[in-house]
């Protein structure tokens, strides 16, 4: 899916709409999911932040979410440190997709002090850290002491994932890339900060009809500029991908969807994909039952064919048995 830099720095643009805003209430419907509800005047959102492998994510929600009986330990932990905490900044490092939620908040002492709420939605290592001078108080997932490069346990430095050195096209030249076209996708995904597979393509895919600083310049200005929450849906009108710039790669019978807003996009998007894969899961489960009665039933015909088999003569054999 196309949730990369890029795309996290047009979600974070919309969340600065809540910069002010104070925690009301913090949930935790899953192990993997968190929603904080924000409230001031005039402004009232739910903000999900999502580590599910394959889904990781972050953005406003219009979507319910069950609030757990028992909040599970990560929940409580937040809700101690962050409930009625004042929202003061949100930054994103680079393009990478780690969002920072900077919190103004009141400790047991009565003393205001600053907490980071570290977003890191990167595939299957995404998690949620909290932080105190660069300290992390606890997180979603703790690491491996004996496998992981970086150590996430509380009491431990933060340190950013690594970083691969690309090239941030909102604010470095990158003339130099551009003159390679021998593999244009390959390249801008090797070099360009933020960049997604679908958007390096895209770009190459606009090139053939353009030159390749114009349909480059085209998508980085869509990023630094445009409001453009592109749905893209297969021809039978199902969701197949999004991005922050429209998508024609695919054909003219794949339709460009514009939503209202990128947090509306997401919700659309995965509402959709997970109401796919449910059916898909029941109906895995209702073919695994189906044959696993027929598997049964053919067994039972088989002995009763066998038994069947050898009582054939039995007429005969009956016969023989009343003349003795």
């Amino acid at each position: 899916m196309a949730f990369d830099g890029a795309f996290l720095h047009k979600i974070i643009e919309e969340l600065e709409t809540s910069i002010d805003s104070h925690v009301d209430k913090i949930y935790q419907p899953s192990r993997d999911e968190l929603v904080f509800l924000l409230r001031k005047k005039g402004f009232a959102k739910r903000l999900l932040i999502t580590v599910k492998q394959g889904s990781a994510r972050l953005h406003f929600t219009e979507n319910k979410y069950e609030n757990p009986a028992t909040p599970p330990n990560f929940c409580m932990l937040l809700r101690k440190h962050l409930s009625s905490a004042r929202l003061i900044d949100i930054k994103q490092p680079r393009l990478e997709r780690v969002a920072e939620l900077h919190f103004s908040a009141t400790n047991e002492m009565g003393d205001t002090v600053i907490l980071v709420l570290v977003c890191e939605l990167i595939g299957n290592s995404a998690n949620v850290i909290l932080l105190r001078d660069g300290k992390i108080i606890d997180s979603l997932r703790h690491s491996d002491v004996e496998t992981s490069q970086r150590l996430i346990l509380p009491g431990a430095i933060y340190e950013y994932p690594p970083s691969q050195n690309k090239i941030n096209p909102l604010t470095e030249n990158t003339d130099e890339v551009l003159t390679d076209v021998n593999n244009i996708s390959q390249t801008l995904l090797s070099n360009i900060d933020g960049f997604s597979p679908l958007v390096c393509r895209e770009i190459e895919f606009k090139a053939q009809k353009q030159t390749l600083y114009s349909a480059y310049n085209e998508v980085v200005s869509d990023l630094k500029t445009n409001i453009t929450p592109v749905l893209v849906l297969n021809p039978d009108k199902t969701a197949l991908d999004f991005s922050f710039t429209k998508i024609g790669q695919y054909g003219p019978n794949y339709q460009n969807l514009t939503l209202e807003s990128f947090s509306a996009l997401l919700d659309s998007f995965y509402t959709q994909r997970d109401t796919v894969a449910r059916i898909n899961t029941s109906a895995r489960d209702i073919i695994k039952l189906v044959n696993n009665l027929i598997g049964r039933t053919e067994k039972k015909l088989s002995l009763r064919l066998e038994e069947l088999k050898k009582c054939k003569n039995r007429e005969t054999l009956r016969i023989y048995g009343e003349l003795l």
